[in-house]
């Protein structure tokens, strides 16, 4: 055996093949770091949410409300490594909610021996076919009240594995479309498309809405996630991400009657032959008409009833835009019996208006 002249180099000696069959452990040390960040960001959003535990968290003011719960699914998605929401579309012939994004849920059943647990889970079986083997319960949030009157619980749970997003039994009867989308979509206030606060349950609910673009399948489709659904998911992505959580009710009182105006302002509204316009107030479950903002501000919530539309099984559908850029839109109350078409000044006041009108 001879050492190398003090002179002779061993670069050479690390060109050899021995040298080539260290790469792949190389390019695993340099991976590694990466990958367990990851998962451990995972693992600590779950457990950020199992710390909020699967006990009851009524709020008083909900006592004796009819009770309902949906299932937020939750999944870990392999693709970008971060956690997904499963969400659903209502079919347009439905008469409850038609067209609205929402999870999984109902109405409890006599069946359900008051669990709601087992509400959710037996819901989104029946919607998408979810297996409850398939489902880890991870946390019960605060109760919410739903704008025809129901007590909603929300189960967070978690999809395993995480590919039976791909094998779903949807109910069409139930169920329109079927999206996923990454949590953290709900933590940037630069995807909102609007936010606004009505008095709600003798309080104060803010109102979010996100347009989100899904581009899985090969038709891309945008869905339109607001109201209760969005203030669910936003709760759960904050809560997840460890953010503080901006209160988006305030303490309801207890045994309340919804009061307050929810909004008001200028719309026209068509007599058969023409559009005159007057001043408008959504109050107290109704829609009020007045000839002037100085005459509502006099009347309060005193329309006559001819003037003033019962907010009870509404519908609301979009009409195609005037020429004198009015922006149409028709509002269907009392089971289609009353039937009120109106018209806003722009696209976005339109929307507003059928968002508290539909809230």
């Amino acid at each position: 055996f001879m050492f190398p002249h003090p002179t002779q180099t061993i670069l050479p000696r690390m060109t050899q093949p021995y040298f080539l069959q260290l790469l792949p452990l190389l390019l695993l040390l340099a991976l590694l770091p990466a990958s367990i960040h990851s998962m451990s960001l995972f693992v600590t959003e779950l457990n950020r949410l199992k710390v909020e535990g699967l006990n009851c968290k009524d709020l008083p003011a909900h006592k004796g409300f009819p009770r309902a719960s949906v299932l937020v699914p939750l999944f870990h998605n392999k693709k970008d490594d971060t956690l997904h929401v499963l969400l659903t579309q209502r079919p347009l012939h439905l008469k409850s909610h038609p067209g609205e994004v929402c999870f999984p849920g109902g109405r409890q059943d006599a069946d359900d021996e008051g669990d709601d647990v087992v509400t959710a889970l037996r819901e989104a079986h029946e919607e998408v076919g979810l297996e409850r083997s398939c489902v880890t319960c991870l946390c019960r949030m605060s109760t919410v009240e739903s704008r025809n009157g129901l007590c909603v619980t929300p189960i967070v749970g978690l999809l395993e594995p995480p590919e039976v997003v791909t094998q779903l039994k949807v109910s069409e009867a139930e169920v329109e479309a079927v999206f996923t989308v990454p949590l953290e979509f709900f933590l940037d206030d630069d995807n909102l498309t609007d936010k606004f606060d009505v008095p709600w349950s003798g309080g104060r609910f803010t109102v979010r809405t996100y347009m989100y673009d899904d581009d899985t399948n090969d038709d891309s489709k945008t869905f339109k996630i607001w109201g209760l659904t969005a203030h669910i998911i936003h709760q759960v992505a904050c809560i997840a991400a460890g953010t503080s959580i901006v209160e988006d009710v305030t303490a309801p009182t207890v045994n309340h009657t919804p009061v307050g105006v929810r909004m008001k302002g200028e719309l026209w509204k068509w007599s058969g032959k023409h559009w005159s316009q007057d001043f408008y107030v959504l109050a107290d479950g109704m829609l009020h008409q007045y000839p002037s903002a100085e005459q509502a501000d006099r009347k309060s919530t005193s329309a006559t009833k001819k003037n003033r539309l019962p907010l009870e099984d509404v519908e609301t559908t979009k009409l195609e835009v005037e020429q004198n850029s009015k922006f149409p839109f028709e509002i269907d109350a009392l089971g289609g019996r009353v039937q009120w078409r109106v018209a806003a000044a722009s696209d976005e006041l339109r929307d507003r208006w059928i968002n508290a009108l539909t809230f």
